[in-house]
């Protein structure tokens, strides 16, 4: 099987104090796959290529890679993406991406057997997912469910992810097949299947999300700009709850004075000093994203 691909590049934003931190794209291509498993924004490009940060951590062991291999593909990142002032900065409308740099020098986008964005992502996530249940079923189910997803038949990936439980019964966490069933229902499976995974979830395991692996609500925060440059939508989960107790629009300002922040305030009465400081985080470094999806504090309970 090939060795596990990252691709890392710089983007460089419209805020000088947010680009001289250093956002980054990362893209995660699993050993043996030809589609990337994720495409993330992070600050910290090296700890989720080497696993010490979510969501690398969540790919199979063979997938990590030494910090020092991953420090020298975001130094080249750096270099290829070049340097902007304090002027590009202050007045850019528009964010500019560096190019992809990896281990390989010139790294080749993924071929990707459909064209379409949105066809795109479900074969990410459906990649994804598929490296948390190889965990529980081994390789050889990865492999096959690999092969066709790099056919780019989601859906049959998934029916034999599923027959691969039935056939070992396998329990699956519950946070599992919370994602198994939204992903199996948007690529075309019958609904008795798709729902037939939550025979295999143990009645002991009482998690719904990732997040709730930690005593914390599941918060979700997305940028609105089709109404406002500066508003951003908050939605609330309570523990152990699988729907939203409620969502609320509240300004997220930015820039060299931004002012009063109501969506920081909600988001740090909701939960803890570090969490809230993540999601905000998030937030601020996906202001000038070509597209904007729902945040939180665990990428993984976002697939959709």
């Amino acid at each position: 099987m090939s060795n596990p691909k990252f691709r890392v590049r710089r983007i460089h934003k419209p805020d000088w104090h947010r680009s001289a931190a250093g956002v980054y794209e990362v893209e995660a291509t699993p050993r043996g796959a030809s589609i990337p498993a994720f495409r993330l924004r992070t600050r910290y490009p090296v700890d989720v290529m080497s696993a010490s940060r979510q969501p690398g951590s969540l790919l199979a062991q063979t997938n990590h890679i030494d910090p020092r291999l991953a420090s020298r593909i975001v130094e080249e990142a750096d270099r290829a993406a070049g340097k902007r002032g304090i002027l590009w900065a202050k007045f850019a409308k528009t964010e500019e991406p560096g190019p992809w740099c990896g281990l390989e020098k010139n790294p080749s986008e993924p071929d990707w057997p459909v064209s379409s964005a949105e066809e795109r992502l479900v074969l990410m996530q459906c990649q994804w997912m598929a490296e948390w249940f190889s965990r529980e079923l081994g390789e050889a189910t990865l492999h096959e469910a690999c092969s066709l997803l790099g056919r780019g038949t989601p859906g049959p990936a998934l029916e034999r992810i599923l027959s691969a439980v039935r056939e070992a019964g396998t329990p699956v966490p519950r946070r599992y097949a919370n994602t198994f069933e939204r992903l199996a229902l948007a690529c075309g499976l019958p609904d008795d299947a798709a729902t037939s995974i939550w025979s295999f979830v143990p009645p002991t395991d009482g998690v719904n999300f990732w997040s709730e692996l930690l005593p914390v609500p599941r918060i979700r925060v997305r940028w609105v700009p089709e109404v406002d440059d500066e508003l951003v939508e908050i939605e609330f989960t309570p523990l152990g709850s699988l729907e939203p107790e409620w969502v609320a629009t509240k300004k997220f300002p930015t820039g060299w004075a931004p002012g009063h922040n109501e969506a920081r305030e909600v988001v740090n009465d909701l939960l803890d000093r570090d969490f809230a400081k993540n999601l905000t985080d998030l937030i601020e470094d996906d202001r000038y994203a070509p597209g904007h999806r729902w945040l939180s504090l665990y990428r993984q309970d976002e697939l959709d």
